[in-house]
């Protein structure tokens, strides 16, 4: 098991020593979605994440998760955040 704290430290850190232009990170689940997904897969990774990712100026935070494209901009802060589905539509098996 990884613990939370150590992850967490690693992309503060990693931000932080990073010289990109530009600086994107991806997960899973998303930090801002509209969604009728229970609110805390996101409301945790605003607590926790979200403040990283404002500090170390970070360009867009892409995500996939809720099965449709949107692309989000929440007020105070310059992150991109976006989910994409990946085509991730089941589709009937053809034989």
């Amino acid at each position: 098991a990884q613990s939370m704290d150590d992850q967490l430290n690693w992309i503060d850190r990693t931000l932080a020593e990073s010289d990109a232009t530009w600086k994107l990170v991806m997960g899973h689940h998303p930090v801002h979605a509209g969604t009728t997904k229970d609110t805390c897969e996101r409301t945790d990774l605003q607590q926790r994440l979200q403040p990283l990712l404002d500090k170390h100026d970070v360009d867009a935070s892409v995500a996939g998760h809720i099965h449709n494209f949107q692309h989000i901009r929440v007020s105070g802060s310059d992150v991109d955040y976006i989910v994409n589905t990946s085509a991730s539509l089941t589709r009937t098996r053809k034989t």
